[in-house]
């Protein structure tokens, strides 16, 4: 049987402190889980504070209503999450070269992170937004983006033909992003 955590603080742990179960309604304040092995964990109503997750394992995680604040997460798979009421939160965080393809992000709002070459392929990004967030390199191909906001987003490239994006929003300086693979120039 799983072993369940409730309401608990975890403060600066590290992965041999944190046992394998179900975390409810805890918070994890600078906790260094680098290249942790999260796979099958389940955090629900979870916040995660100037933690670094980078590099770790989250295949079949649960993620249901968890917030991520000043958190360092390179090279994270959420397409291996269990999808099953996935809903995060993210603010002040760096996330690049993490994986979000085919993943649900309807409604959730990147506030102020850094996600470079992170690859959003065929996610769902409906009515979500990127507020402040730099996008260099990131990847959006057969992505949903309608309703999304990207007002003010910069560094990214969309193609507006590979992508479902009716009344995604932007800012009218900064669409260069969206013309940026045709061979024109911009004066």
């Amino acid at each position: 049987m799983e072993a369940t955590f409730e309401d608990h603080l975890y403060e600066g742990i590290t992965p041999a402190n944190l046992t394998k179960g179900r975390y409810l309604s805890c918070r994890f304040i600078g906790c260094n889980l680098i290249e942790a092995d999260l796979s099958n964990y389940s955090f629900v109503d979870c916040t995660f504070s100037d933690c670094n997750l980078s590099m770790s394992k989250i295949e079949m995680a649960a993620f249901k209503s968890v917030s991520f604040d000043h958190c360092k997460m390179l090279g994270l798979r959420f397409d291996l999450i269990h999808p099953f009421l996935f809903k995060i939160e993210i603010r002040h965080c760096i996330l690049d070269l993490s994986n979000f393809s085919g993943v649900d992000l309807s409604k959730t709002t990147f506030d102020q992170c850094q996600l470079r070459e992170v690859d959003f392929t065929n996610a769902n990004l409906t009515s979500g937004s990127f507020d402040d967030c730099d996008l260099h390199l990131s990847t959006f191909v057969n992505t949903h983006l309608e309703s999304c906001d990207f007002q003010t987003a910069r560094n990214f490239t969309i193609d507006p033909t590979r992508n479902m994006m009716k009344k995604a929003v932007f800012d009218r300086l900064n669409i260069e992003g969206l013309v940026r693979h045709l061979p024109i120039v911009i004066k």
